[in-house]
């Protein structure tokens, strides 16, 4: 055999050595588990973080709702006792120097901005957490227009010169002004208290809560202080 026959045999390459088949799986498995559990964090966090925002979001809400429901009142309670309220025993107090007709009149638009307000609060907005205020406030806005009307009704009566007939009215007209004081004592006892109690529970502080105050005095209670401040007598 030449010196060029042995060269043109092929030469057998060794074989290349494998990769362990049980270490790559093995590796590759953990490399899984790690970036599924890093995943498994990673929305966990994202979740958490959405659960605050929420939380934050509707604690906030409720928040603004149960301010805005405070100021709403403040307002209708405040416009109550300042503009009707004093504007109607103003007028009343002046009874004798307007005619019993232009009293009546007078005393009837008391009545309608009355209703109007109580209007105004059947469409408020309110909170679970305000429902028994809400309620306490159309009852004592509620005993408002409707005196308002009873003594519109019944002022013309009160002026004339019919001694038992006025007298008889004078003394509903003076009667009907527990129904002011009773509607003050709901305002007081139970509008007020409920809201503060709303507020408390929310931890919200800083908030003014309007007084409303609509009968002035407790002497219009009584029947001859009536008379006098309409320029009568009882007979």
């Amino acid at each position: 055999m030449s010196f060029f026959d042995e060269d043109d045999e092929p030469r057998s390459r060794a074989p290349r050595p494998r990769r362990a088949a049980g270490g790559d799986v093995s590796a590759d498995t953990q490399t899984i588990r790690i970036r599924q559990a890093i995943a498994a964090i990673g929305l966990i966090v994202v979740l958490l973080l959405l659960v605050f925002v929420v939380r934050g979001c509707r604690n906030s809400a409720q928040e603004n709702a149960l301010k805005d429901y405070n100021r709403e009142v403040s307002t209708i309670a405040s416009e109550s006792s300042k503009q009707i309220g004093a504007g109607f025993f103003q007028l009343l107090g002046e009874g004798g120097s307007d005619s019993p007709q232009d009293l009546q009149s007078a005393i009837s638009s008391f009545k309608v901005q009355a209703d109007q307000q109580l209007t105004q609060a059947e469409r408020l907005s309110v909170p679970d957490e305000m429902r028994g205020a809400h309620q306490s406030l159309l009852i004592a806005l509620e005993w408002r227009r409707d005196g308002l009307d009873f003594i519109a009704q019944r002022i013309r009566t009160a002026l004339g010169d019919e001694g038992e007939a006025a007298d008889e009215a004078i003394q509903q007209i003076a009667a009907q002004m527990e129904v002011f004081l009773a509607s003050d004592v709901d305002y007081e006892t139970r509008v007020r208290p409920f809201i503060k109690s709303a507020l408390d529970d929310a931890e919200i502080g800083g908030q003014d809560i309007a007084p409303s105050t609509f009968l002035p005095s407790n002497d219009w209670l009584q029947p001859d202080v009536v008379a006098s401040q309409l320029g009568q007598q009882l007979s």
